[in-house]
């Protein structure tokens, strides 16, 4: 067994209960098409943040966006780690929980 971390999304769009695996070494977040999530939300820049792993964390980036990233309702600049339990705030109104799925190997 072994454990994937996921974002769930809360609050706006992507629908509430949409889960996105962390997959990658690195996921973009953002109103572009190209990005890993989209967040088509006006309030959301079109790079607004990154999720990077690094070994077994992963760490949030705040891209330079309009509206701000928040972990745990509190704005930052700079990098967060995440934690399972955190919520993402891209914005004023888009929320991601973070958890923790254990998947079979």
């Amino acid at each position: 067994m072994s454990e994937e971390l996921l974002l769930g999304s809360g609050q706006g769009n992507p629908p509430i209960g949409q889960f996105f695996p962390l997959d990658q070494p690195l996921v973009m977040l953002g109103r572009r098409e190209t990005n890993t999530i989209v967040v088509p939300e006006q309030a959301v820049s079109r790079a607004h943040a990154e999720i990077r792993r690094e070994g077994s964390t992963y760490v949030l980036r705040d891209l330079g966006s309009a509206s701000g990233t928040y972990l745990n309702c509190t704005q930052f600049a700079g990098e967060q780690r995440l934690r399972a339990g955190d919520v993402v705030g891209l914005g004023p109104g888009v929320t991601f929980t973070v958890r923790v799925a254990t998947i079979g190997e």
